[in-house]
C-alpha cells in the first residue's frame, strides 16, 4: 500500500514507541516527517516508510469501517 493522498488531511494517531503516548497530526505531516519529538518524554525517534505505511493502513482500514 502506497500513502493514500486522500488521507493527507485526515488526523491520524501515532503512538511514542517509549512512552506510549498518542499524538494526533495530519497524514501530510507523517507522510513528510522523517523524525519526531514525543510530545510526553520529549525522545526523538526516526519514523521509518514501514511504520508511516502501517499508520496510514490502520486509519484507511478504520475509515473503510465507517
Amino acid at each position: 500500500m502506497a500513502l493514500s493522498p486522500e488521507l493527507f488531511d485526515q488526523d491520524m494517531i501515532l503512538h511514542c514507541p517509549i512512552c506510549n503516548r498518542a499524538m494526533v497530526r495530519k497524514g501530510y505531516w507523517i507522510k513528510s516527517v522523517k523524525a519526531f519529538t514525543c510530545d510526553g518524554c520529549h525522545n526523538e525517534m526516526r519514523l521509518t516508510y514501514g511504520q508511516k505505511i502501517a499508520i496510514f493502513e490502520r486509519h484507511r482500514q478504520a475509515d473503510a469501517k465507517r
